[in-house]
């Protein structure tokens, strides 16, 4: 039940191993479970985990999913300039290797999600 919290998805098949990095303001639990529902339910618009997962169902490629959390920032109490949570995941997905990595290079230059929640 943590939250603002950075993760780690490993997708490991017999020929490859990928990794997913994500973020949540919420609960882990909550993002977690609606990265599950993407798994059994396709939408076109679906994070690249999701996209990745139906590729390797669709080709009944045998995987494993392993989670991990990264970093975990606690409770925002004085709302700053920069959220930590984001900040921290656009590195991440920064120092990711390029060639395991499912996220999108695009994914840096996103607006927050978190920060306007802790506005109000």
């Amino acid at each position: 039940l943590k939250k603002n919290l950075i993760y780690k998805a490993t997708v490991t098949t017999k020929k490859e191993t990928m990794n997913y990095i994500g973020s949540t303001g919420g609960p882990f639990k909550t993002r977690w479970y609606g990265h599950i529902k993407d798994l059994k339910v396709y939408k076109e618009n679906g994070t690249q985990l999701s996209k990745y997962i139906w590729k390797l169902k669709n080709s009944n490629t045998e995987y494993t999913i392993n989670w991990n959390i990264l970093h975990h920032f606690g409770e925002v109490k004085n709302p700053q300039r920069i959220c930590m949570t984001c900040a921290h995941e656009k590195l991440e997905i920064a120092n990711a290797n390029k060639k395991t990595s499912l996220n999108r290079r695009s994914e840096l230059v996103c607006t927050c999600i978190h920060f306007k929640k802790t506005l109000f």
